[in-house]
């Protein structure tokens, strides 16, 4: 249950400025479409303007420079704003503060199962079925679901969450302040082989993963352990669901890996790159800093400087939107070629017609001379 708020209380939350009704009492966050009175919702795009005469929100989060409906911020209307320089960033300030983080008991259930030699922090909360193997370290207040597994030797921050089925292999190493969604697989073997004889005879795997401070790791994705030396994925990087991170991958600080993209084996990304849904980064291809990889994008050559990419194969974004505007170009000129042979084919054929006419009468022109030669002589 939410203890309702002042709106001029969650405006100094978020720094903005207020217009309409600063007394509203607020108790919920929601989607303009969703939101019934007492809630809050928020506007960051024209295209949102539609849905806000429709909604039945008592307060708006909007970004500066969006012009709302006439009179909308009137102080006589039901409605309360609050103008800001980021609506999304400061929604979320709100929902913070309007829904508090779920508390949790800080004990270890009697039906978890954990190695004598592993030692939890303080406050750990630790579910059933979680299992913990040996010399592991576990830091203050983390949580572990339930049917967590987590090898020997492993390392984890404290106030990680580790949410249900996630498997976290031997020596693996997770910072602090981590998310780790369910049935997420860190430090499996890379899909590593050599052939021989007609056969894929498998490498073994010595190394292992880092993630470092700060990372969230999305549902049902796969983190591969390194052949040798450490898979790493570095801090504030965040990662989506079903993302396939292989053997060897360096991943930078502050990145972000959309839904079912990935990373072949030792490629390497730096600082602030994004990677858009089902793209892909090639084995031992670097990426720079910066570099957004637009989706369905494969690279597989290195990336020099900040730029933005798009494409089957990877190209610049200006090079490839030229190329798609050639094509629509083409498009079009093809169909007036289309058009033009069309009437190219019925001008030839009126003119075969004409010229089987204009042939025949020449051939009866012809049998008619010599028909007539013939009764003369």
């Amino acid at each position: 249950m939410i203890k309702p708020v002042l709106l001029k209380d969650l405006c100094h939350v978020t720094g903005g400025t207020l217009s309409g009704n600063s007394d509203l009492l607020i108790g919920g966050v929601n989607t303009l479409e969703d939101a019934r009175e007492g809630d809050i919702s928020f506007i960051y795009q024209k295209t949102f303007l539609v849905q806000l005469l429709n909604s039945e929100a008592s307060a708006f989060v909007v970004e500066q420079g969006l012009d709302l409906p006439e009179n909308f911020e009137c102080p006589e209307v039901k409605h309360g704003i609050i103008r800001v320089k980021n609506a999304r960033a400061a929604f979320a300030k709100i929902a913070a503060y309007l829904i508090p983080p779920k508390i949790y008991n800080g004990k270890i259930h009697p039906g978890a199962v954990i190695a004598d030699s592993t030692k939890p922090g303080r406050n750990v909360t630790v579910y059933p079925f979680a299992v913990i193997g040996e010399n592991c370290t576990i830091g203050n207040n983390c949580v572990i679901y339930p049917g967590v597994s987590i090898g020997d030797n492993v390392k984890i921050g404290e106030d990680t969450v580790i949410y249900a089925n996630v498997s976290i292999y031997d020596r693996t190493v997770i910072g602090a302040r981590c998310i780790i969604s369910a049935n997420v697989v860190i430090g499996s073997d890379g899909f590593g082989y050599y052939q021989e004889g007609g056969h894929h005879i498998k490498i073994p795997h010595f190394g292992n993963v880092v993630i470092e401070d700060d990372v969230e790791i999305g549902s049902g994705t796969t983190i591969d352990r390194a052949t040798y030396g450490s898979t790493v994925i570095s801090k504030g990087t965040k990662i989506d669901n079903l993302v396939q991170v292989a053997h060897n991958v360096k991943i930078g600080a502050h990145n972000l890996a959309l839904g079912q993209s990935g990373y072949a084996g030792s490629a390497k990304t730096v600082e602030g790159c994004i990677l858009g849904a089902k793209a892909g980064v090639g084995p031992g291809t670097s990426v720079h800093a910066g570099t957004q990889i637009f989706q369905s994008t494969l690279v597989l050559k290195d990336i020099t400087q900040p730029m933005q990419v798009r494409g089957e194969i990877a190209r610049p974004l200006n090079e490839y939107m030229r190329a798609q505007a050639n094509l629509y170009l083409l498009d079009s000129k093809l169909d007036k070629l289309h058009e033009r042979i069309k009437q190219l084919e019925i001008q030839l054929a009126q003119r075969q017609q004409s010229v089987i006419l204009h042939f025949g009468q020449v051939m009866r022109h012809h049998r008619n001379l010599a028909l007539s030669g013939h009764l003369l002589a």
